[in-house]
């Protein structure tokens, strides 16, 4: 009888380990987000999406083909009159780039369904399929449809089997950012948009001094703002390169010795971290950090 009772505890504990796969990862200067996005949104009965910005017009007819609903920055509104979609009309920025399909499927990363974001500036999607992970993702929409804009409860489940969840700002994503960051072994690459974060980069000098193999491709335009930490890498040492793209290298993503990805919308800034409602994925996962060591690599060269 013991023993019964001892296998049954066993298989409860199997039974709630869930599942969870990465089904895709687009560069969208080499892969067709845009196409990979009209075609989930296209065989998906529910669909809940967080844009900054929106319009792509594809997009938009198979949105509202889906019955979808959809929260975007206000600051991007024009031109986007339609019933299913909410906007933040705080001065903080809804700067999320997810969607959720079916209650089990989750979209997100750096990319805004628009005409720069496909076709012209440099950006990531990761897919996962997790029922899990999309509770997440379904929870924090949840509370931008209801309109709480930078703020909202902290996640309960972090850690979804090889996969971290965290939004800012309610679950510190700069902490988890530098905890990450700061078990570096053999490397870091890094590719940043926005980047004036001096606890992380100081972490990333403090790296390279002690043998960690460090570098990183910044945007160009951003390079001479205010507390941009371009220079203060530069001048420490760090192999830090400005980005060539004409138009704009939009990921926030860091590799972490070629194991592990912080991808999402998070930029390592400020507000990134403590104002606009942003996500990130902490994936651990060497085939999915080799897909975004070649990024990486076409960047740098």
């Amino acid at each position: 009888m013991r023993k019964a009772v001892l296998l049954l505890i066993l298989l409860a504990g199997c039974v709630q380990e869930e599942p969870i796969n990465i089904s895709g990862t687009y560069f969208c200067q080499v892969d067709d987000c845009q196409g990979e996005l009209v075609k989930l949104i296209g065989n998906s009965s529910r669909v809940n999406c967080a844009f900054f910005d929106l319009d792509l017009e594809e997009v938009i007819q198979v949105l509202d083909e889906a019955d979808a609903l959809v929260v975007v920055d206000n600051q991007n509104s024009k031109g986007l009159n339609h019933s299913w979609i909410r906007f933040d009309t705080t001065s903080r920025l809804s700067h999320n780039k997810f969607c959720v399909f079916d209650d089990r499927i989750v979209w997100t990363g750096s990319f805004n369904p628009t005409e720069n974001g496909n076709s012209k500036n440099d950006n990531n999607v990761i897919v996962v399929q997790s029922d899990a992970l999309a509770r997440n993702y379904e929870d924090e929409f949840a509370e931008l449809w209801l309109g709480m804009f930078g703020r909202g409860r902290k996640t309960e489940r972090k850690e979804i089997g090889f996969v971290e969840n965290y939004f800012c700002p309610e679950d510190d994503c700069k902490d988890a950012v530098m905890r990450e960051l700061a078990g570096a072994k053999e490397s870091v690459y890094f590719m940043t948009f926005s980047f004036t974060d001096s606890d992380i980069a100081t972490l990333l000098i403090d790296l390279n001094d002690e043998g960690v193999e460090v570098h990183g491709v910044m945007e160009k335009s951003r390079r001479n703002m205010k507390s941009n930490q371009y220079y203060y890498l530069w001048r420490q040492g760090v192999d830090v390169k400005l980005d060539r793209n004409s138009a704009t290298m939009h990921h926030k993503v860091f590799i972490i010795d070629k194991r592990t990805v912080i991808t999402g919308s998070y930029n390592p800034t400020g507000s990134g971290n403590t104002r606009n409602d942003e996500n990130i994925l902490i994936v651990h996962d060497a085939a999915v950090a080799g897909r975004y060591v070649r990024e990486f690599g076409r960047l740098y060269k």
